[in-house]
């Protein structure tokens, strides 16, 4: 905080890793084909804003926010009756870009408060990349395919929460 509670600046890091097994049906009646999966995803967003607080309910702030998401999976081609194929996916996603809005502050009583954001981002410049490789038995070849997208897109982001601020430590 600065110049008395009306500048604000923050920066922000959110990192997570999930490790998991699933199967997904794959359209196939009669052999009941689908794929299982052993799958790890990393989820990282890193964001820096700066706010300018004039009112008491609300400020005005601009933010730059990378956000990136990736994916790695090794599948197995199974249906009723055998294995008949095993392979990798993998995909990238990332996404970059400012954006501006507003931030609500409500209070509702004592010590409680809304918050919000609303922000738009004219201009978000994202990546997408993939590839997914199969070895299919009782086929000489593989299949396999590689992707990559990037344009620019623009969007909306918004969050709440309810605020309770005890004696010394304020909770969300």
């Amino acid at each position: 905080e600065l110049l008395d509670g009306k500048v604000n600046a923050g920066a922000s890091y959110l990192s997570g890793d999930f490790v998991g097994v699933g199967a997904t049906p794959l359209d196939d009646e009669r052999y009941h084909s689908r794929k299982d999966f052993d799958l790890s995803d990393n989820r990282e967003e890193f964001t820096l804003s700066l706010e300018y607080r004039p009112w008491v309910y609300a400020g005005v702030v601009a933010v730059w926010r990378l956000a990136r998401y990736d994916l790695g999976a090794e599948v197995e081609l199974n249906s009723d009756q055998r294995q008949y194929g095993s392979g990798t996916e993998q995909a990238h996603n990332e996404a970059r870009g400012l954006g501006f809005g507003l931030r609500p502050r409500l209070p509702l009583a004592e010590r409680l408060a809304l918050n919000g954001e609303f922000l738009y981002f004219p201009g978000l410049q994202s990546e997408a990349a993939g590839r997914y490789q199969y070895q299919v038995v009782y086929r000489a070849e593989g299949l396999d395919e590689r992707w990559f997208g990037e344009e620019k897109v623009r969007g909306f982001s918004a969050w709440g929460e309810l605020v309770h601020d005890l004696q010394a430590v304020p909770v969300t």
